[in-house]
């Protein structure tokens, strides 16, 4: 029986030394996180080195400029949608033009800042109807999308011409008329052109 408890001791012991190891082991290391345990912020959360508002530039400006630089592309149509008749898809209200979705504004822009586009279609109307010598009621405009123009060229500068460098508030606007579809370049206030000109 004590040959029994000496031998149960001694292998105790032994057991006992192997799992304490010795002092000299170095600590264990940390296991990194793997990629999958590593929390990014999403990058559309995160801000734009390129764009830095200007000191002067009011937060309702800097929205606008954002909104107008994030339009999203005109989409392939997965289901066929009669030319005129919107969509919305992922936030944004989009008009089919037969073939494409042509995006229009952020879902709920239009109603926070319907008598903007309103004030700016009749300035598209009146000033392709005046050029063209026909009736507003013969147009129709097909998109609005506010813009910052890089300067009051308004995005459409003619040679010759001298424009003041200063970023400009505006919008793009398609009029479609019964012989084409006209792209106008307007400043905030429904100031503009064609562009390109017309000759």
């Amino acid at each position: 029986m004590r040959m029994i408890l000496l031998a149960l001791t001694a292998f105790g012991l032994l057991l006992l030394a192997a799992c304490s190891g010795s002092a000299t082991d170095p600590l264990p290391t940390a296991i990194p996180p793997s990629p999958t345990q590593i929390l990014l912020p999403s990058p559309s959360l995160m801000p734009d080195p390129t764009e830095s508002p200007s000191a002067s530039e009011s937060p309702a400006a800097s929205s606008r400029r954002h909104k107008a630089s994030s339009t999203p592309q005109p989409r392939l149509m997965q289901t066929p949608v009669p030319k005129g008749q919107r969509v919305e898809l992922d936030g944004w209200v989009y008009e089919s033009d037969g073939e494409l979705l042509q995006p229009l504004h952020a879902v709920g822009e239009q109603a926070a800042g319907g008598n903007d586009f309103e004030r700016v279609a009749q300035a598209a109307l009146r000033l392709v109807a005046t050029q063209l010598g026909l009736t507003e009621t013969s147009l129709q405009v097909r998109h609005i999308q506010p813009i910052t123009w890089p300067d009051a060229s308004l995005g459409c500068p003619q040679e010759g011409m001298l424009y003041a460098q200063v970023l400009t508030p505006g919008y793009k606007v398609m009029v479609e008329a019964p012989d084409a579809t006209y792209e106008l370049h307007l400043d905030a206030n429904g100031a503009g052109d064609f562009c390109p000109p017309r000759e």
